[in-house]
């Protein structure tokens, strides 16, 4: 629906296919001519059902697709000509593909000693090697203004990792984001971990370890470049083809380094 007049523009109740869901956004410019009043941009979207691997593909994203479907809303808002003082808020929630687990915030002692009964993974390690589509569930809750992107109490969980994190960052920059981590296997978290960095375009690889845990910790400067410090604690951890058994440890992380 269009309703277009001398003080404003109004296009309503739009909806379209998107990447394997259905979208559906109003958006609004009001007040047209009057003077000493900026035109504001309104758009709201909601989506339902969206394929994270369809839109993952098209991105084309280097070190980590996903599977999944997203549903969520969005809001924006901003003066005509002053898209830097954007403000807006939103939230997406992910459901895993039909019959996919994913990973709680406890690990429970069945799905555990499972893990441990599994062999070592076979062959020379690969620091690059691909998870292929990786099943995802969680619920992100944010909002947006000139200078922050705020994220409110959120979680995503993958088959083997489960991550709670708020916060805020500079669009990737000056960050500041307390998070835990329960991790079935190590190795995994570590392959999602660089795969994110490679997709905000730092290339990593993942290291040679294992073992399940927790991690209480803070994420700090920026999505390329980050310092990581808080406290770990491991067991049945493996590295160098050794394993060192259980132990806890206060750790920061940066530039590759782990202290």
């Amino acid at each position: 629906s269009v309703l277009w007049l001398p003080d404003r523009l109004e296009i309503t109740n739009a909806t379209s296919g998107l990447y394997g869901g259905t979208a559906r956004f109003d958006y609004t410019l009001a007040p047209f001519g009057r003077k000493g009043v900026p035109t504001t941009a309104r758009w709201d979207v909601s989506y339902r059902d969206v394929s994270l691997a369809s839109l993952t593909d098209f991105l084309e994203t280097e070190g980590l697709r996903l599977a999944g479907r997203a549903t969520g809303h969005n809001h924006l808002e901003w003066e005509l000509g002053r898209w830097a003082g954007r403000r807006g808020r939103g939230e997406v929630s992910v459901a895993p593909p039909a019959g996919q687990a994913t990973m709680t915030r406890d690990i429970q002692p069945d799905v555990l000693a499972a893990e441990e009964a599994l062999p070592p993974e076979a062959g020379p390690f690969n620091p690059r090697a691909s998870l292929g589509y990786l099943p995802i569930a969680g619920r992100v809750v944010y909002a947006l203004d000139p200078e922050w992107i705020t994220l409110a109490p959120s979680w995503v969980a993958t088959p083997k990792t489960y991550v709670e994190f708020q916060g805020r960052t500079a669009y990737g920059e000056r960050s500041q984001i307390p998070f835990h981590v329960t991790s079935l296997d190590w190795l995994e978290s570590d392959r999602v971990l660089a795969g994110i960095m490679t997709v905000f375009g730092s290339p990593t690889g993942a290291v040679a370890v294992g073992g399940s845990g927790q991690f209480d910790g803070v994420m700090l400067r920026s999505f390329t470049r980050p310092r990581i410090e808080g406290r770990f604690s491991g067991r049945n951890m493996r590295a160098w083809d050794t394993n060192w058994g259980d132990g806890t440890a206060q750790v920061a992380i940066e530039n590759g380094y782990a202290i």
